[in-house]
């Protein structure tokens, strides 16, 4: 089982398949969402709390293609 993370997520705690059904099913408002910002090429992005990441390549897509775009999340599990 291992020993918790910062936020108490272990294995037997680990939601990132049901966090991916989310974003799967979410996708087209996420996109539109992403959209809305008007992000520009060239662009550094910090998606903090990015989850399993999904979003990171729409948001990637956007700011191409001299982009950065990072993802951090304080859950062991998603990040990984």
């Amino acid at each position: 089982m291992g020993s918790p993370g910062l936020l108490g997520d272990t294995s037997a705690r680990d939601y990132s398949r049901k966090l991916k059904l989310l974003n799967a099913y979410a996708e087209t408002e996420l996109r539109l969402a992403i959209a809305s910002l008007k992000l520009m090429p060239g662009m550094r992005l910090l998606d903090a709390g990015c989850g399993t990441g999904e979003a990171l390549g729409w948001l990637r897509a956007q700011v191409a293609p001299e982009d950065v775009v990072v993802g951090m999340d304080l859950t062991a599990a998603h990040a990984a």
